[in-house]
């Protein structure tokens, strides 16, 4: 009897590719949201386990490679794939910023495997499609004809037709018209650029760019929320329902992108900006009772510090936009204390010139062609406050 072959061992797991590709995919932009297990506490969505009941990151499967816990390649590229997968489920909308990610990085997952590994990617299993992933598909389908539509208006037709379905919302009802300083006491003291939606709508064919509106809509919200500080108020109550859906409109309507990788840019700098020796007297808006300078609000139309830059940072859909509201700190610095020998005008120069260097050096394609206009923009701003003083 002739012996019966020996089968065919499966090829052993390889731990040091893995761990190759594993830094690879941590590297990458779109991994932001997969580097750690998911806390649904802190990230505000209690039914995450609820609906995920496996859940994965990427550092778990760290762990997992350095403990010896995975046998063969396939283990491996199942806990890699259920990542994207649980994503992908969670995260129902097409348009959701964590599904898209997801989806990118998957892709990304895939070609570098076969790079590194030498040897194809191992398939998927075999699911039949359910009847939540038939409706998917099909409300994907609406949402590719939606977007073809959106392509077809201008910037400014888009801005129109989202400020009128704003409107007819019924939380909008508070900032139609500009606010009546005979039942707000004080408003003007403690808002300095009031805006409202009808306004907006006024300023629509004067705007530069869809940016300019998005900030004003912003702006709406922003003074309801500084003026009404107790949570109960129907005020504050509405303007948070309507951030939410202003929110919403602008991806719609494809307004604003994602700007992960500007954002995470901008992000260091402004760290580079509080890390910076000069930046004691401009890391928080400027008390003008605390620090003895009751005119101040008198003087500076549009007051800025490092810390209310850093929260607007989500907002900057262009370096030129963060690049115009930073140099106000150091503008307005300069244009109270004039004399270029006050402790803060030097200290304020000297920030400004650290924050130039970096801002071009960190942006210089992007701002190359427009350097000497975010230069001249801040130079008519000085000019502007000079007047007014």
């Amino acid at each position: 009897n002739r012996p019966r072959p020996k089968k065919r061992k499966k090829k052993s797991f390889q731990p040091d590719t893995a761990l190759k590709l594993l830094t690879y995919l941590v590297a990458q932009p779109h991994a932001y949201h997969f580097k750690e297990p998911v806390d649904a506490v802190a990230l505000g969505i209690p039914e995450y386990h609820d609906i995920i009941s496996e859940p994965m990151d990427l550092t778990t499967i760290r762990e997992k490679i350095k403990a010896g816990q995975y046998e063969t390649n396939e283990a491996f590229v199942r806990d890699l794939r259920l990542i994207f997968d649980n994503a992908i489920t969670f995260n129902t909308e097409p348009k959701n910023e964590v599904r898209k990610d997801a989806i990118a990085l998957s892709k990304v997952f895939e070609s570098k495997f076969q790079e590194l590994f030498g040897i194809k990617l191992p398939p998927p299993p075999i699911q039949k499609k359910s009847i939540d992933q038939e409706e998917e598909i099909h409300h994907r389908q609406k949402e590719d004809a939606h977007d073809k539509n959106m392509e077809a208006l201008s910037w400014r037709e888009k801005c129109r037709q989202l400020l009128e379905e704003i409107a007819a919302r019924p939380e909008a009802f508070y900032f139609l018209v500009p606010v009546d300083l005979n039942m707000a006491p004080g408003y003007l003291e403690i808002v300095r650029q009031p805006m409202d939606l009808g306004t907006v709508a006024q300023k629509l064919d004067t705007y530069a760019s869809a940016d300019e509106m998005i900030r004003d809509t912003q702006l709406v919200i922003d003074n309801a929320l500084l003026y009404n500080t107790d949570a109960t108020h129907p005020v504050r109550q509405a303007a948070l329902k309507l951030r939410k859906a202003l929110k919403l409109k602008f991806e719609e309507y494809s307004l604003i992108t994602n700007n992960n990788e500007l954002h995470k840019k901008l992000s260091n700098l402004v760290e580079q900006l509080q890390a910076h020796e000069n930046a004691f007297f401009f890391s928080t808006p400027v008390d003008p009772i605390a620090m003895g300078c009751p005119d101040y609000f008198q003087i500076i139309q549009r007051p800025m510090d490092i810390g209310t830059l850093n929260q607007m940072i989500p907002e900057y859909q262009s370096p030129e936009a963060f690049y115009n509201d930073a140099s106000l700190i150091f503008t307005n610095a300069k244009t109270y204390n004039p004399e270029p020998t006050h402790p803060v005008h030097i200290q304020a120069a000297q920030l400004e010139a650290f924050f130039q260097e970096r801002f071009f050096t960190m942006f210089p394609k992007e701002n190359s062609s427009s350097s000497d206009d975010t230069k001249n923009q801040s130079k008519r701003k000085r000019e502007n406050n000079d007047q007014i003083e």
